[in-house]
């Protein structure tokens, strides 16, 4: 995880598996809309996402999931489910999913979720590079995708809770 610690200079907050085969790093940032009247999402929207990645040193793997940390309400899951399959033919790279997951109290929960996977098996350099683009690509698309879901009121109204 060269490019968190060496580039961007931040603190080590990476998670490496006892046999280093693994290794997961977890961050935020903030999401800001578009220009005013050209987007869905104005500049004065701003929400949270929470983002993993994980590298599999085995297989080679690195994938990230970036997520709407925010619960979708049960009456949202079929607007939000139809405007998935509407946006991941036109998302070039990755896509979204609807995540489940049990929370504390047992009950069933669901999240926004965009995942991107890159493969480095063969690739001698540009390893960095590689996850770099993944990073700024992958929120770029998931940027466009949660601006073109807001053309839904009730999507936006809860991405903005």
């Amino acid at each position: 995880m060269y490019w968190w610690k060496g580039l961007l200079g931040y603190p080590n907050m990476i998670e490496i598996s006892k046999d280093s085969n693994t290794a997961m790093l977890q961050f935020e940032s903030t999401f800001g809309g578009g220009d005013s009247g050209e987007t869905e999402l104005t500049e004065k929207d701003v929400f949270d996402v929470d983002h993993i990645i994980e590298v599999d040193e085995q297989e080679q793997l690195v994938s990230l999931y970036s997520y709407v940390p925010i619960p979708v309400p049960e009456k949202l899951i079929g607007a939000l489910g139809l405007s998935i399959l509407n946006i991941n033919p036109e998302t070039r790279y990755g896509s979204l999913e609807i995540c489940s997951t049990d929370n504390e109290e047992g009950e069933n929960e669901h999240f926004l979720r965009y995942r991107a996977a890159t493969y480095l098996r063969g690739v001698k350099s540009g390893k960095v590079e590689a996850i770099e683009s993944m990073v700024t690509n992958g929120s770029e698309f998931f940027g466009l995708a949660l601006d073109a879901m807001c053309v839904n009121k009730s999507i936006k109204k809860w991405l903005l809770s």
